[in-house]
């Protein structure tokens, strides 16, 4: 089952790669790199390595608030979709690239906080991971992302960053400390 999870995590990151580095890049244009998108590369890596890999788990539970707070955001995209006329030319790649950014990683962080930290991470984990994790997602942030790097839609990306440091800060006490029995299926 777990190569079936591989094979489907790499064609997935493999067209999500093409479709808005290549397929998407006129109309995405600064956009191919924001937060979401790179945190959705790393979410089907994740996937690719059959969710075996403490480094990528650990960026798709960390940026899973951040992504509930962009869900709003695609709200307003699928609301106001049919009045932006600069997108015409790639309207049904534009709708795909939408519904394959913000949902998986939603979805996916969502089943990984309900099944519970001790199925992804073992007890007493280092902060190694989440060290180079924060270092795959902030760099590129900070050193790509135009609502960071030229200030767009700010305070967007400084509500970002608060959120990010958050989330990672208490992951890393849950993971590290080993406080574990945080039963989500009984919230339910």
């Amino acid at each position: 089952m777990n190569y079936l999870v591989s094979i489907f995590g790499g064609l997935i990151l493999v067209f999500r790669v093409w479709l808005t580095q290549d397929k998407l890049r006129e109309e995405l244009q600064f956009r191919r790199l924001y937060l979401s998108r790179v945190v959705n590369f790393h979410t089907f890596m994740a996937m690719t390595l059959s969710f075996e890999n403490h480094i990528f788990n650990q960026i798709v539970m960390t940026c899973w608030p951040v992504m509930i707070l962009t869900s709003v955001w695609d709200y307003n995209f699928f609301k106001n979709f049919k009045k932006r006329p600069y997108w015409r030319k790639n309207k049904g790649w534009l709708l795909v690239e939408r519904l394959t950014l913000h949902i998986p990683i939603l979805v996916i962080g969502g089943v990984m906080y309900l099944q519970g930290f001790e199925k992804w991470f073992p007890r007493n984990l280092s902060f190694f991971p989440a060290i180079v994790g924060m270092f795959l997602v902030f760099i590129p942030f900070f050193l790509m992302d135009e609502r960071w790097t030229k200030g767009y839609n700010y305070p967007q990306p400084l509500i970002m960053i608060v959120i990010m440091i958050s989330s990672t800060i208490v992951l890393n006490i849950i993971i590290v400390f080993g406080i574990y029995h945080v039963d989500f299926s009984q919230i339910f």
